[in-house]
């Protein structure tokens, strides 16, 4: 989402670094001056401390405020912490270095959970630091109107609702993957009725017509729910067995790994019997994908999982994708997940309930419940509209 902003934007204003793929009209009336403040190495040096963390905070830090001195930069732009504590921490010094310089400070959430956190697991001490660093600010951008709580624990001055957006990654919706999606649930539909040969689904969906194909496209992380979906398909495809259906269940794992002991885990738990089916693999992992590799997963799969309980759960970006190709998706009622979807969306299930996944495979096996997911994507969720609100959200702050 900082990347997409900083290009509709122009770019980096102080290197004059434009980017290699601007948007059609890019939008001149913000100026970034961009501190590409990365700290971890990889993903599972994410939120870690290391060696060599606080030199490199120093150091952006101090170019922060060398953008404030040379260019005459007055606000400062920041994805704060959700509830964690060495984030947090980290987020102090960069407060008490930089947000006396700066005339507005402009939080922009991505993850949730810090007021909460500070307010029931931080130490006394914790919270007496935090309130005046992190409180207070000019502007507070929330993704929902579900977490106008949870900002208002540290008092922002102003609160504005953006949600994610992305670039439609799936332009002829309409001509090719929806007719695939629509042949392949019918002839789903026709093989559990019996009422079709193999030839006959193969001629309406391909030779693949059989298979349920379930995507899991995240961070691959226990919170994630990652391990309650293997369970689910192991119920799921031990039940298609007993019943000699002729539908088959295949997941698709891609994303990088949060722990080497959870891979290790994932590893072995997909060798296990349950998850085999004539000595071929249930679960297939693919590993960290993008671009071709990432959005032939999303063109190819029956349904979409992602029954994440993760503490810092935002907007997860990969729902949205989900939605721009009209997948059905299956996704817990946890933070505000629910908001991207109808009151009465049956792919909404508790967190860590394995069995209710598993039942709602055997719902989507038949119908498709996903027509209107295209439609709330271009209405809600799109690069244009993304850009629109959040620029709106900056200058209400900036020029007060």
């Amino acid at each position: 989402m900082t990347k997409l902003m900083i290009d509709s934007f122009g770019g980096d204003h102080r290197k004059h670094v434009r980017p290699a793929h601007p948007p059609a009209s890019p939008d001149n009336s913000i100026e970034c001056y961009h501190v590409d403040a990365r700290l971890s190495k990889s993903i599972d040096d994410i939120g870690r401390p290391r060696k060599g963390k606080i030199l490199l905070l120093l150091k952006y830090c101090f170019e922060a405020v060398w953008c404030r001195v040379r260019y005459g930069v007055r606000n400062f732009y920041y994805v704060p912490a959700p509830g964690q504590r060495v984030p947090l921490y980290r987020d102090w010094i960069v407060m008490a270095i930089c947000r006396p310089f700066f005339r507005k400070i402009i939080f922009h959430s991505q993850g949730v959970g810090l007021g909460t956190w500070l307010a029931e697991k931080a130490h006394a001490w914790e919270r007496f630091i935090s309130r005046p660093l992190l409180g207070k600010v000019d502007l507070s951008i929330i993704l929902s109107e579900s977490y106008r709580a949870e900002a208002a624990k540290l008092s922002p001055r102003r609160v504005e609702i953006v949600p994610n957006g992305i670039a439609d990654p799936c332009p002829d919706f309409d001509s090719t993957v929806l007719p695939r999606r629509l042949s392949r649930v019918a002839a789903r539909r026709q093989l559990i009725d019996q009422q079709a040969s193999t030839e006959a689904h193969e001629e309406i969906a391909g030779k693949d017509g059989n298979i349920f194909r379930l995507l899991y496209l995240s961070m691959c992380h226990r919170e994630k729910g990652l391990f309650d979906l293997l369970e689910a398909v192991a119920l799921f495809h031990l039940k298609l067995r007993k019943l000699n259906s002729p539908i088959r269940v295949r997941l698709d794992v891609a994303g990088d790994f949060f722990h080497e002991l959870e891979r290790n885990e994932f590893e072995k738990r997909i060798a296990q019997p349950d998850l085999q089916d004539e000595r071929t693999p249930v679960v297939k992992y693919h590993g960290f994908t993008e671009r071709e590799a990432k959005s032939r997963l999303l063109r190819e799969s029956d349904c979409f999982c992602l029954p994440t309980y993760y503490q810092a759960e935002g907007q997860p970006v990969s729902l949205v994708e989900a939605l721009a190709f009209g997948l059905p998706v299956i996704t817990t009622r946890w933070r505000a997940i629910p908001d991207l979807f109808p009151p009465d969306y049956p792919g909404l299930v508790a967190i860590k309930s394995p069995a209710e996944i598993a039942a709602r495979f055997e719902c989507f096996l038949r119908d498709y419940p996903a027509a209107n997911f295209r439609e709330t994507f271009l209405t809600r969720f799109t690069e244009e509209r993304f850009v629109k609100n959040l620029k709106a959200a900056i200058l209400t702050a900036a020029t007060d």
